[in-house]
């Protein structure tokens, strides 16, 4: 707040300043679901930055909450790729952290919103591994170290060490299942767990993992426990389309179009993604027109969203296999193109690697041999490229175990019957 600003709140009463300052500070606390993020995180980095400069004491609770949604928004801008307005996001979590630890308050979760800030950037894994190491430091109950081992082993699982993720994840299932206290975190384990097994190839027995955070009797009034939810639901819809199972994997799917998240950014883009699933099992199946259907309205919420490569790259992968199915040949290598070009620019290093796979697959058909080996080859190329952590022998290993796996899902016997095309039931349609 400007000296200008302060002497309109009474100059030589600062207690007036102080009791404006708290004021907005509890209201950004609280929140609301409708607020444009972009305008919230400017106002909460501006109230920290008054709490900050005028040494006005905040209410140990009020404050925790403030942090949790502060972080909990940026996290959510980062993964979404928003413009947020804020120059420096590790310096406004770094004061984050510094006033939590002032007022005695554990000061994880602003190194976790941290790691995230450098999971986006490019060349940030040691930096991430750092804030990582410092939030597992800053743990002090058993449910933070939960909080923190869970983004630890979907780090892990990133860089394809799944001993290590598997090792952090059955330490968190051991603790949510014996503590009261952590049980509601259950959901976001077993998620974790169906995601390690499933890049590994496991699909039943990560379906079996979705299916477990579903059953779990979780608060449903957390973000937390809606966006984990979520998750299971979609990824369960993948692994069951996977499996032959379409009719439930589209149920699955459909059911998370109801969740809510902590933005309607978050929203957005996470509904792009299930319109995707849904068109993908549709083309499958043979209903092409409602399958473009959804494609189109996943078109429609990613554009509505900045900076967001990857999800343009899994949309036109998505599209070309539409086009396959239609004998669009052309189309299809152009959209694969696009597709790879937008995951290698977005950092997603799994999608690049698989729709160079694809785009092999596709040029093998149309017996384009050597173009095929090249991209084969480049497929390897992009996988040792985008890993960037220095060691080729772990990258060479997780190149050939993502590789297997997706072998090995393309291999799961299927039980679809042959009913004539499939049909969705959700509004789109309607």
């Amino acid at each position: 707040m400007s000296p200008r600003s302060f002497r309109g709140y009474g100059g030589a009463n600062p207690q007036r300043l102080h009791d404006a300052v708290r004021r907005s500070f509890e209201r950004s606390a609280r929140g609301s679901h409708d607020d444009v993020p972009e305008d919230v995180l400017q106002a909460m980095v501006n109230d920290l930055d008054n709490v900050g400069r005028h040494r006005v004491v905040v209410d140990g609770p009020v404050l925790s909450r403030f942090v949790e949604r502060l972080t909990e928004l940026a996290i959510s801008a980062i993964e979404q790729g928003d413009r947020t307005g804020v120059a420096d996001f590790p310096g406004v979590l770094e004061s984050a952290a510094a006033l939590l630890a002032s007022a005695g308050r554990s000061a994880w979760p602003a190194h976790v919103a941290k790691a995230s800030y450098y999971s986006r950037v490019t060349g940030g894994d040691e930096s991430r591994r750092a804030e990582l190491g410092r939030a597992v430091a800053a743990c002090r109950t058993p449910l933070d170290r939960v909080e923190v081992d869970l983004v630890r082993a979907q780090f892990a699982i990133d860089l394809t060490e799944y001993a290590a993720a598997s090792g952090l994840l059955e330490r968190c299932l051991g603790t949510c299942t014996a503590d009261p206290d952590c049980r509601h975190r259950l959901p976001q384990v077993y998620v974790c767990l169906g995601n390690l097994h499933y890049v590994q190839g496991g699909l039943r027995t990560a379906l079996g993992h979705y299916q477990a955070a579903l059953a779990v009797d979780a608060p449903a009034d957390s973000y937390r426990t809606a966006r984990a939810q979520a998750r299971a639901h979609h990824y369960g819809g993948r692994v069951l389309h996977m499996l032959g199972r379409d009719e439930e994997a589209l149920a699955n799917l459909v059911e998370a179009l109801d969740y809510r998240y902590a933005t309607h950014a978050e929203y957005e883009r996470k509904s792009g993604f299930y319109h995707i699933a849904i068109g993908e099992i549709l083309v499958v199946g043979g209903g092409y027109d409602q399958a473009e259907a959804h494609f189109a309205a996943a078109r429609r919420t990613f554009s509505r969203l900045r900076h967001n490569t990857a999800a343009h790259a899994i949309l036109d992968a998505a599209v070309s296999r539409l086009e396959i199915r239609r004998g669009r040949y052309d189309e299809a290598l152009a959209l694969l193109d696009n597709a790879v070009r937008g995951a290698r620019e977005g950092g997603y290093r799994r999608g690049a690697l698989l729709f160079e796979l694809y785009r092999a697959n596709l040029l093998l058909r149309r017996r384009s041999y050597v173009r095929a080996a090249r991209s084969g080859v480049a497929a390897v190329g992009v996988w040792l490229r985008f890993l960037r952590r220095g060691n080729g022998l772990r990258a060479v290993r997780g190149a050939v175990e993502y590789a297997w796996a997706f072998v090995r899902q393309k291999a799961e016997p299927r039980r679809r019957p042959d009913r004539g095309p499939l049909t969705c039931p959700c509004e789109v349609h309607s």
